[in-house]
């Protein structure tokens, strides 16, 4: 009878300590956290920028708007939009200019009036010399001299300013000379624009054409008053445009406006960026494109998922020592949680099991994916990234090691 007390004794006590253990295994299961919203990241060194968005459009650097700067008749014209004009082309014809017949008739005449007074005054100048003619009859054939040629060198000065806009005139001007004229190309580029057609009156001031040089691609952006402090002349951009898809292209800040303007209720400054253009890219003159302009870079640094940073505001009550009075000053803390891996390695099924902590760090720069942590991180931490905010710190969880990252190879992808 002994003999089976004592058995079933030690039965019921091997039953106690089993349950225990599974009561005791069971508490320490319930008391793990499974990570399994989240990835874990390294930390590595990599390079990060900082960047201000703006948007504009595409134009060209080179432009000319083909204004000859006389009047008359279009008879012919030898171009149309699109085409590839070389420096000298002919691109029309005027026809019936009074303003080049009153400018061939200026010339003329005042050449002529100028030979006569020079050669009045080479003859007053002997004679002054020999006291044939008086000091002042001497002193105003000079002066009319000197005006002349004057009035002469002006409408040279106006002949060859309509030359550079284009306007061919003849190897020698006379009086007969017909008013029908040819307009040139003034420089290499393509037609953009005709304003004109055949047979229509250009006024003096109008503009024929516009020609623009292809290979000057340049970025004209707006960039928000907020920020435009932060763009400087050499920075670099880089401009992506919905008619190159994915591809982008480089470029410089060569000119930061002065002017602010509003556009759509807000305060803008036109940025203009040289863009390296690719020989096999084609960029049109107006193609809308935005802009990512790097004001700030650092290289080799500690970066994170921008989404792994949280904050925390602490208040801190001071007193001022001149006047008696609670001022409240707002702390601003940033922090990470980190997994440190138990030691010895841990595991529950499939998971390992580690501990959260909560680490404070401080940040410099960052962009739209990653931060640079500065201080308060190291090289072997691993960075929880959460899809949900976690508070609890110094807790054992269990995490997968297949959610984690091998860091980010380039802090600005």
């Amino acid at each position: 009878m002994n003999m089976k007390k004592k058995r079933l004794v030690f039965i019921l006590v091997i039953i106690a300590v089993m349950s225990i253990l599974i009561i005791a295994f069971l508490s320490q299961k319930e008391s793990y956290k499974k990570l399994t919203k989240c990835r874990i990241t390294s930390i590595v060194y990599s390079d990060i920028w900082e960047e201000v968005q703006v948007t504009g459009q595409i134009e060209m650097e080179a432009e000319t708007f083909l204004a000859p700067g006389i009047d008359g008749f279009i008879e012919e014209i030898y171009v149309k939009e699109g085409d590839h004009i070389k420096k000298g082309q002919a691109l029309l014809k005027i026809k019936n200019s009074d303003s080049l017949i009153s400018i061939y008739k200026d010339f003329v005449t005042t050449k002529a009036s100028l030979k006569t007074a020079k050669d009045k005054y080479i003859s007053y100048e002997t004679l002054y010399h020999n006291r044939a003619v008086s000091k002042i009859e001497f002193e105003n054939s000079k002066n009319d001299y000197e005006n002349m040629l004057f009035s002469f060198n002006a409408i040279n000065e106006r002949i060859n300013l309509l030359k550079l806009k284009g306007v061919r005139f003849p190897e020698k001007i006379t009086l007969n000379i017909k008013s029908d004229t040819i307009i040139e190309a003034p420089v290499d580029g393509t037609i953009m624009l005709i304003n004109y057609k055949t047979r229509e009156f250009l006024s003096l001031t109008n503009t024929i054409m516009k020609i623009v040089n292809l290979d000057t691609p340049i970025a004209v952006l707006n960039c928000d008053e907020i920020d435009v402090n932060q763009v400087k002349v050499g920075q670099k951009v880089i401009i992506k445009s919905e008619a190159l898809g994915e591809q982008e292209l480089d470029g410089t800040v060569y000119q930061v406006g002065s002017l602010a303007v509003i556009r759509d209720n807000l305060s803008t400054i036109e940025v203009k960026v040289k863009i390296a253009n690719p020989e096999n890219i084609k960029l049109r003159p107006g193609l809308t494109c935005d802009g990512k302009v790097i004001v700030r870079e650092n290289k080799d640094v500690f970066t994170v998922p921008l989404e792994s940073i949280y904050e925390e505001v602490n208040k801190m009550i001071t007193k001022k020592s001149v006047v008696v009075k609670e001022n409240i000053k707002r702390e601003h803390k940033r922090f990470v949680f980190v997994i440190e891996p138990l030691v010895p390695e841990k595991k529950y099924k499939e998971y390992f099991v580690g501990i959260l902590k909560k680490k404070i760090v401080e940040t410099g720069i960052s962009n739209d994916r990653f931060i640079e942590i500065t201080t308060g991180l190291e090289e072997k931490d691993m960075v929880i990234v959460f899809s949900e905010k976690v508070v609890a710190s110094e807790e054992k969880v269990l995490y997968l090691l297949e959610n984690k990252e091998e860091g980010n190879s380039n802090g600005h992808d």
